[in-house]
């Protein structure tokens, strides 16, 4: 053996706190106290954190946060509300605006809710919350309005595409 403290049996027995009260290196009996505590409070919960730990192992705190875009996110809602109204002149236009319509509420329903994520994160800047979910539940009204009117247009044989095209 090239060790002279070592047994062969040494890795196959748990090393104790109690152990190693003869060490050279130790700083002293405040780790033994301090692992006695430890030992104590996990007996009683297993699952608990540590005694100076918070509730939640880990944290993510940024630096930096990115802007929120709750005003990009009500202009693309404008632009669906514009071409769901144009469904008015359906008789002259078609009603192939209103079915586009339905395409910029849909991408600000997903990056709304990408938004919200990452405010509750801390990665955006919380400050334009109630903007996103205003942008977000206009985005759902808006893809419920421009659906049904033109489940209707379908049903009343409005043509897709106006004669002069």
């Amino acid at each position: 053996m090239s060790n002279p403290l070592l047994t062969p049996d040494d890795r196959f027995r748990p090393k104790r706190v109690e152990d190693l009260r003869d060490n050279p290196f130790q700083e002293g009996e405040a780790i033994i106290e301090a692992s006695d505590a430890a030992a104590a409070a996990r007996q009683q919960n297993t699952f608990a954190p540590g005694a100076a730990d918070s509730s939640r192992p880990f944290l993510p705190r940024y630096e930096t946060t990115v802007e929120h875009r709750g005003v990009l996110l009500l202009a693309l809602d404008g632009v669906s509300l514009l071409a769901g109204c144009l469904g008015i002149f359906a008789s002259w236009l078609g009603y192939v605006l209103p079915l586009l319509g339905i395409v910029p509420a849909v991408v600000v329903l997903f990056l709304a809710a990408d938004d919200l994520r990452s405010m509750r994160t801390g990665a955006r800047n919380p400050e334009g919350r109630t903007m996103t979910i205003f942008a977000l539940l206009f985005a759902v009204i808006l893809i419920v309005a421009i659906s049904a009117m033109c489940g209707l247009f379908a049903y009343w044989r409005v043509k897709i595409l106006p004669d002069w095209m």
